[in-house]
């Protein structure tokens, strides 16, 4: 299987090596907050406790950075 390449890295950044290992660890980081975040506000709706509107807006901007580093070139260029 062709093993998938990210879209909005430049070229020079991917030829060095350890580049692709510094890539995934923020993919993982970003959506790792991503996820305890929703998480977090699913567990505080359970409990009937007030979610305060700063944690979707985090929300929002970390789906918003991971869409970019997953295909960001892909999306400047179409859009």
């Amino acid at each position: 299987m062709e093993e998938l390449q990210p879209q909005g890295i430049p070229e020079e950044i991917l030829k060095q090596e350890g580049s692709m290992d510094l890539y995934r660890w923020g993919i993982w980081f970003v959506g790792g907050i991503l996820a305890g975040i929703i998480i977090g506000v699913i567990v505080l709706s359970a409990m009937n406790m007030q979610v305060p509107d700063m944690l979707g807006n985090v929300a929002i901007l970390l789906a918003g950075a991971l869409v970019s580093l997953i295909s960001g070139e892909r999306i400047a260029n179409n859009g």
